[in-house]
């Protein structure tokens, strides 16, 4: 479950930042807080790999019939996974001011959340 929220959690959030009209500092406010959580998130995979275990693989043969989805968590998806997620949250706190002067801002967060779902889908992949 936790490999779905780490992903999903940004994709929505990058819908719901396009989808919502909301002021700049609620809209930095839900950003910051997608961003974070997932960050967090992230952090957690490391209880996945307690112990003598070094690989994790996530099946779930009956989503998306005939191919299903699956995960595979080993100690060098969480370290990418990890940096990749650290380094978006410094990127996001230092986009709020730089692109504060354009007038695309709000499409600017949505697809870079989007992004940040897509790239770390790709890392815990396990196909």
């Amino acid at each position: 479950m936790l490999p779905f929220l780490i992903i999903f959690i940004p994709i929505l959030g990058g819908l719901f930042v396009a989808a919502v009209d909301m002021n700049d500092t609620l809209r930095d406010r839900v950003v910051m807080a997608v961003t974070t959580v997932t960050t967090m998130l992230c952090l957690f995979l490391y209880t996945f790999l307690e112990g003598d275990k070094v690989l994790v693989v996530l099946d779930y043969p009956k989503l998306l019939p005939p191919f299903g989805v699956s995960f595979r968590i080993d100690w060098l998806s969480v370290i990418l996974v990890t940096i990749a997620s650290v380094v978006w949250l410094l990127v996001t706190v230092y986009a709020f001011g730089y692109m504060r002067t354009t007038d695309k801002i709000k499409r600017y967060h949505a697809f870079t959340l989007i992004t940040l779902g897509a790239t770390l889908g790709t890392l815990l992949a396990g196909d």
